[in-house]
């Protein structure tokens, strides 16, 4: 039994004895669906504050979520772009353009297809999130852009992580060939835990 199971029970069994419930006719039902709705709160309480501590650790690894920072530029958040944002949202984020549109098709059953492939080409030339391309995958969309990362892949199922190396990546002047540097991406390869897994 649980704490709030425990203390929903005393509830019960104080307040249907209490002189107040015989003297007012409020009844062991009455007493019943207010404790279970103090349990439930208190339940729901701690669901939010879970909920609220994995968005500041995300926000404080990978900086400001999508949505924000659709806001700084101005964007008015129709429907259809906060669920493309609220669908890149978390860590280790990498989905290709049919896997967006899957998970917002499950919050707003309406969207298009092609609303979700422009938003994505808009998105990526506000510079808001990052195209990366696997062997010769399809494009997956990266929201992480505001620190900087490389990328771990397993060559097996695929599974793509953020990965910050130890160290600074940049090549030697005599190395450049006289290009300027734009961009930096280090891709390591290897085999997540369950595909090293020996099977059985």
């Amino acid at each position: 039994m649980t704490g709030a199971h425990a203390w929903l029970l005393v509830i019960l069994s104080e307040g249907c004895r209490s002189e107040e419930s015989r003297a007012t006719g409020v009844s062991c039902k009455n007493y019943y669906w207010n404790a279970t709705l103090g349990v439930r709160k208190e339940r729901l309480g701690r669901i939010g504050i879970v909920r609220r501590a994995r968005k500041q650790v995300v926000e404080h690894v990978y900086g400001a979520s999508l949505l924000a920072r659709l806001r700084r530029h101005g964007l008015r958040l129709t429907a259809q772009r906060r669920v493309i944002a609220e669908a890149l949202e978390g860590a280790h984020v990498h989905l290709t353009a049919d896997e967006v549109f899957e998970r917002a098709v499950g919050r707003l059953p309406e969207i298009s297809r092609a609303t979700v492939y422009n938003t994505l080409n808009q998105l990526h030339a506000l510079g808001e999130v990052r195209e990366i391309t696997i062997d010769a995958g399809p494009r997956r969309y990266d929201p992480n852009v505001e620190r900087p990362h490389q990328h771990l892949i397993c060559d097996r199922c695929g599974t793509v992580r953020d990965v910050v190396p130890l160290g600074d990546i940049s090549l030697p002047a005599d190395q450049r060939y006289g290009f300027a540097i734009s961009d930096i991406q280090v891709t390591f390869r290897g085999l997540c835990p369950a595909c090293a897994r020996p099977s059985r």
